[in-house]
């Protein structure tokens, strides 16, 4: 990862952990925020592949990753649907 982008990966982390507690009461946004989290951490898995870095190392990223996958599935999507907000 080039060091000019080093500095918004606490950024990123900070407001998506928001992302996820707002999105208790607006689960639209936790969606949103579970998807965008699943992306940053393939990225951050693959990253440590393509830089040759043990793989044991790029298993924090893809648990993470995992983690937001399973808060979409479990949590985001089912109250959405539950609220009648979904797509129509």
């Amino acid at each position: 990862m080039p060091r000019s982008l080093r500095p918004v990966l606490p950024v990123i982390k900070v407001t998506s952990t928001f992302g996820l507690l707002l999105g208790l009461k607006m689960p639209r946004l936790g969606a949103v925020t579970s998807a965008g989290l699943i992306a940053y951490y393939a990225a951050a898995a693959r990253f440590h592949l393509l830089a040759h870095d043990h793989p044991l190392l790029a298993m924090p990223a893809a648990a993470c990753g995992a983690s937001a996958g399973i808060a979409l599935m479990n949590l985001y999507l089912p109250a959405i649907a539950q609220d009648g907000s979904g797509p129509t």
